[in-house]
């Protein structure tokens, strides 16, 4: 039943209105005998389902009646049907075009009549239904997107106060190691006593196993949020490898261990990022030392072709505790160890294979191991592309690069170059007068405005430029403003700092800096590198 409906019927003629009531008894029946009448009850409350109008009436016709409906946003969804004597097919198109929904010609037929309006009131009590369905869908995606909108804010909002906190803790922490390190490294060389020597080297492994346990953290932290991506260069393997394993000299002694390096390469050059090269190596080397406690670790490259694709190969191999096969998965995982516990016999947080595995993936490589408890280990990674020689005109220019290198030193040789630490950390600026005493002469700067004032009235070779110098002017505002004075367009400026985050070296270069030189580092790191800036 549509007892519940309304409709109105508009038509200037009583007798149709009459009809047409009588007929539709079974809705509500409102009526209009004037287009004017019509909009008043069309805008009423409450609106009419459905509307039955007439075409021919005089002063506002159904045309028009039917124009202003669906011009207000009260009405325009009101179904409308024309019900005229004006049969012709442009009359009905007229009526389409103005938005009735249908159009029944006079005499009309009751029934017909009837049925068209269930059919209307159907289909629009179907669409007032789907209207609500898509109100209510848009409201929930629009509550959707608030909330995700809310969850990304909230997301990202934590990304920035953990990256702040990682750049903070790296840096605080960076600053005192650096004080850690340097004086420790000073009283080696100096200390008579070997007691106090030895007293000296504790405190400098315990700086150099913090500063190794900040770094893998801080690459665990990289790794994760996606910001690496290899930067590829050509270099020598074979020497980019004797290089990184004399690091490891010195602790392969203490234990006694025998460190052998071996190739099979007539070609030598690789393009690969160097720094994940140098990460793996340097972590696979180390956790072989740390694991034997007799025999040798030694180091192999050699290529090879696996589904006819060409692999240069690093093996590390190690005579140590070796590791048993059902933890041979969980070790590549972050902070496992194959001892683990409080009764753990190995320092280290669990990092090294964790970091190798990653930056290996990053390359497209692969990593194997192979491991007998009590025998040894053996871990090969798998770096895709062939080697390839260097040319003689290569040869030739890089021994011109290395003669003219050497005539430089030679021409400077006895002239000490004049070298500006701009340095708020008294304990830096000691580190520093150590290091350098012998090597420059050196004058501190503890604030950015003296820095400014000794440069404008003096000439330096270099400017050792820390970042944060506490309350004034920061690093980089000062090297903007030397950037100022001409005669300062050739002096480099190193920025010399505790920030080493990823794309720190970056904003520092970009911001006017010549170089960069992350602390702490050592006496003879310092001076390699100042010996390549000069």
């Amino acid at each position: 039943m549509n007892t519940d409906k309304l409709i109105l019927i508009v038509d200037d003629t009583p007798e149709n209105v009459t009809i047409l009531g009588e007929h539709l008894n079974e809705f509500k029946i409102k009526v209009a005998l004037s287009g004017a009448k019509a909009l008043t009850i069309a805008k009423s409350d409450p609106k009419p389902d459905i509307i039955l109008l007439d075409i021919m009436m005089p002063e506002m016709d159904g045309y028009e009646v039917c124009n202003r409906l669906k011009q207000d946003s009260y009405t325009r969804e009101i179904p409308i049907i024309f019900i005229s004597a004006m049969n012709e097919v442009m009359d009905k198109v007229r009526g389409f075009e103005l938005g009735a929904i249908d159009y029944i010609t006079k005499p009309f037929q009751l029934e017909e009549v009837k049925s068209r309006i269930n059919t209307h009131l159907t289909l629009a009590s179907l669409q007032n239904r789907l209207r609500n369905i898509n109100q209510e869908l848009e409201q929930k995606v629009e509550e959707r997107t608030v909330e995700l909108l809310t969850a990304k804010n909230k997301a990202e909002e934590s990304n920035r106060v953990k990256s702040n906190f990682l750049a903070l803790m790296s840096h605080e922490l960076r600053t005192p190691m650096a004080g850690i390190l340097g004086f420790s490294e000073f009283l080696m060389s100096e200390l008579e006593n070997q007691i106090y020597v030895e007293f000296a080297k504790s405190i400098n492994d315990s700086g150099l196993r913090l500063k190794n346990t900040l770094e893998a953290i801080l690459n665990l932290t990289k790794l994760e949020s996606e910001k690496i991506k290899p930067h590829y260069s050509e270099f020598d393997i074979i020497e980019e490898s004797k290089t990184q394993l004399k690091g490891h000299e010195y602790n392969a002694q203490e234990k006694n261990l025998e460190l052998l390096f071996k190739h099979d390469l007539d070609n030598s050059f690789i393009k690969l990022d160097k720094i994940m090269y140098q990460i793996i190596i340097n972590n696979l080397v180390n956790n072989a030392i740390k694991y034997t406690t007799q025999g040798k670790v030694s180091i192999e490259l050699f290529q090879e072709l696996v589904d006819d694709i060409p692999y240069t190969c690093l093996k590390v191999t190690d005579t140590g505790i070796g590791i048993p096969s059902d933890k041979h998965e969980f070790i590549f995982e972050e902070f496992r160890q194959v001892d683990e516990g409080m009764r753990r016999n190995f320092e280290g947080v669990g990092l090294g294979l964790s970091l190798v595995k990653k930056y290996v993936a990053l390359l497209e490589g692969r990593i194997i191991l192979q491991s007998e408890l009590r025998v040894g280990s053996t871990f090969t990674v798998y770096f895709p592309g062939k080697l390839r020689s260097i040319s003689k005109h290569q040869i030739q220019d890089s021994i011109s690069i290395s003669m003219a290198k050497i005539k430089r030193k030679q021409h400077t040789d006895g002239i000490k170059p004049i070298i500006l630490l701009v340095e708020d950390e008294v304990t830096n600026q000691k580190i520093a007068q150590l290091y350098l005493n012998d090597y420059c002469e050196l004058q501190i700067a503890e604030n950015g405005e003296k820095a400014i004032d000794l440069i404008k009235n003096n000439f330096f070779s270099a400017i050792l430029m820390d970042i944060n110098l506490g309350k004034g002017l920061s690093g980089l505002e000062v090297t903007k403003e030397i950037k100022k004075l001409e005669k300062c367009n050739d002096i480099p400026i190193i920025a010399y700092t505790a920030f080493a985050l990823e794309g720190d070296r970056e904003i520092f270069l970009n911001e006017g800096c010549t170089h960069y030189l992350p602390k702490p580092c050592s006496k003879d790191e310092l001076i390699d590198f100042l010996n390549e800036v000069l």
